[in-house]
């Protein structure tokens, strides 16, 4: 196992010209001797970015000490490339390195919750070979999957489609922490649900009135309604358009064969309206599963929870009677 941290210094510029990690690799902190602390570097779910585990007991041995800020200064990052932070189900936005959450002490996690927290680097613009410095290369298979007419700009014109095209990928991947954490979520909720859609059983049926039946069909009409539309967002996230079973490849495939290397690529203009509109999709995605988590997943669950509640406690009462 690799060990990150002093007296190695693993500098920004080797985050990104180093190769991803193949495993986790151990961190250290000199001045916390015996914490197990690992990372990830640039995870396929994260190109522009890192995942640090800490273990349990180390949290539990060493409270308060350590954050994201420290973690960064063990690989001597800068924190004013830091983009955004994902800490279990909660996410917040770096500020360049301002964000005083960055210092804030990492909790231990709950048991069987996720330990790990990513963090989102800036892309690495400045660190890009001119393109005067590299030879002519024809399209990658990806980029010609497009389909587009050709079309080669040249100099500032170009970099500066490159820096777009990149902002846009950092973006979306931002943007897929985002979603997969809330399809998640939206999973959850549909098992809820789907442990909702039942009949009463017998002791509920003989407690329950006229108006306790109805209403219990009409939340389990809600919960069937909800529970579609759960299930066809969160199939959308994992098979549709911008998954890896759609397009979402072709994209990666461009960025590392192209954008980051700063290689000549024909249609680049189109090329890059492609990624805005990617972007667009991913982002319209991300929109839809909030607006269905915060939607029909409560809605449904509210309303059979509240029917429930109410014949549980006829139920209850007819029991002392007896």
């Amino acid at each position: 196992m690799k060990v990150l941290g002093r007296p190695r210094l693993l500098w920004v510029m080797d985050i990104f010209l180093r190769p991803p990690s193949a495993s986790w690799e151990a961190v250290c902190l000199p001045d916390v001797p015996g914490a197990a602390i690992w990372a990830w570097i640039r995870p396929p779910a994260a190109a522009c970015g890192i995942i640090f585990q800490i273990s349990y007991h180390s949290c539990e041995s060493f409270p308060g000490v350590f954050t994201i800020r420290r973690l960064l200064d063990a690989l001597e990052i800068d924190c004013r490339l830091t983009r955004m932070c994902f800490i279990g189900a909660e996410s917040f936005d770096a500020m360049q390195g301002l964000n005083p959450q960055l210092d804030l002490p990492l909790s231990p996690p709950a048991r069987g919750a996720n330990p790990s927290a990513t963090v989102h680097l800036a892309p690495p613009t400045v660190f890009a070979a001119p393109l005067s410095s590299t030879p002519a290369l024809r399209p990658a298979p990806a980029a010609r999957a497009f389909g587009l007419p050709a079309r080669q700009p040249c100099g500032h014109a170009a970099e500066a489609m490159y820096h777009t095209i990149e902002s846009d990928w950092h973006a979306i991947q931002i943007l897929e922490s985002k979603n997969l954490i809330l399809r998640n979520q939206l999973n959850a909720s549909l098992s809820r649900m789907l442990a909702f859609n039942r009949e009463m059983s017998p002791d509920e049926r003989n407690a329950s009135d006229t108006q306790d039946h109805r209403d219990w069909q009409e939340a389990r009409r809600w919960i069937r309604d909800g529970a579609a539309i759960l299930a066809r967002i969160v199939r959308a996230h994992d098979i549709g358009t911008t998954s890896a079973a759609g397009v979402r490849n072709r994209f990666d495939d461009l960025i590392g064969q192209f954008i980051t290397p700063r290689r000549p690529l024909e249609n680049l203009a189109a090329v890059q309206h492609l990624f805005e509109v990617h972007r667009k999709t991913v982002q319209s995605l991300n929109t839809e599963m909030q607006s269905a988590h915060h939607g029909p997943a409560r809605d449904g669950e509210s309303k059979a929870q509240a029917v429930m509640a109410r014949v549980r406690v006829k139920v209850q009462a007819a029991r002392g009677k007896r």
